[in-house]
């Protein structure tokens, strides 16, 4: 399964789970297969994609501050008038 099918599988079950008090709609659960482990299911897979999302997120942000410190060691030493460093 790929991880936007598990997203969204994920959060139709959330969506169900979050209205099951208001009017059960476990029918149209794409969890309800695991019959009384559902709720279990929805919420171990919104918490595995919560914290990828975390560590993708945590990714960038070292990889922006690791170029922003490159760009920072040359901005010093480049002339822009004639490109000579």
């Amino acid at each position: 399964m790929s991880d936007r099918d598990r997203l969204d599988k994920t959060i139709h079950g959330l969506e169900i789970c979050s209205t099951a008090m208001e009017s059960p709609r476990c029918y149209e659960c794409p969890y309800k297969q695991l019959k009384g482990y559902c709720m279990i299911a929805v919420m171990s897979d919104a918490l595995a994609l919560l914290k990828a999302q975390s560590k993708d997120e945590q990714r960038e942000y070292e990889a922006a501050v690791e170029m922003a410190e490159y760009c920072e060691s040359y901005e010093s030493s480049y002339n822009v008038e004639d490109g000579s460093m």
